[in-house]
């Protein structure tokens, strides 16, 4: 048996200057009756690059997830590589 799952991809931005390169999407997908949302962000600064991927039950909060991305840019900033 062969189960599939059909994934829809949105681009999304962010403010520019947040990292040397960000890539994010907005995906949904159903799971069930229910629709399942989130974020998917891959961002690049200097030879360091992560990945977030967020998702919420009530729904997704931009706010909430660009606070998490600038975080995580300026943390990866921090980072003095030898």
């Amino acid at each position: 048996m062969q189960v599939t799952t059909q994934v829809t991809l949105t681009p999304i931005s962010y403010p520019s200057g947040l990292a040397d390169e960000l890539v994010a999407v907005q995906f949904s997908y159903e799971q069930g009756s229910r629709t399942i949302t989130g974020h998917w962000v891959v961002l690049r600064i200097g030879d360091l690059v992560s990945t977030i991927v967020y998702t919420a039950p009530d729904g997704i909060d931009g706010a909430v997830i660009e606070s998490i991305v600038t975080v995580a840019a300026q943390k990866m900033r921090a980072i003095d590589l030898p």
